[in-house]
């Protein structure tokens, strides 16, 4: 009460700074909630077309091959593929079974298949043959020799991230992009 002529006080006005301070506050707390709401949305969205290439060597009663096979959720586009033998590059496959088995036991395209998915997009839960031979004696004798063989797959997801996958070395690494 004001003690003059016994009205009440009139209402305190807060400062005009106090008001905008606290709008100013108020909005930087929604800008963040905002951030990292689309960088929770965005995250989803990655994992929802994450590709997880596995190159692998198989027998069955066919013959041997060695494939990449996207076991993930989303398309893989494949950058690059490598394959050495003794840690060189391979340049021909006959000339690699030649290295291999010798003249003796050589054979040529015509006996085994071969893929290269460079440029190519493997689907979820796609297979692509790499290399692959009938059991003859020339490519047991090829099979023998496996371990001096190894294969490297680059691939990417949509959003550009990027992974190397190597034959029988485990999970593909992560790389900021493909070679070449």
């Amino acid at each position: 009460m004001n003690d003059h002529d016994g009205l009440p006080d009139p209402p305190r006005r807060e400062p005009p700074s106090l008001i905008a301070a606290t709008a100013i506050v108020l909005s930087l707390c929604a800008l963040g909630v905002s951030v990292l709401e689309v960088s929770s949305i965005r995250s989803e969205q990655r994992v929802g077309v994450w590709p997880y290439i596995d190159l692998s060597a198989g027998y069955n009663s066919d013959g041997f091959s060695v494939t990449a096979t996207n076991k993930g959720i989303g398309p893989a586009r494949v950058r690059s593929m490598q394959m050495t033998l003794d840690g060189e590059p391979v340049t021909s496959l006959d000339q690699m079974i030649l290295d291999v088995v010798g003249p003796e036991l050589a054979f040529s395209y015509d006996v085994y298949r071969a893929n290269n998915p460079t440029n190519s997009v493997l689907s979820p839960d796609e297979e692509a043959v790499l290399f692959g031979v009938p059991w003859t004696p020339a490519t047991r004798a090829l099979t023998e020799q496996i371990s001096r063989f190894s294969a490297t797959l680059c691939y990417c997801s949509v959003y550009d991230e990027c992974w190397l996958a190597v034959l029988n070395e485990g999970d593909p690494e992560p790389v900021s992009q493909c070679p070449g």
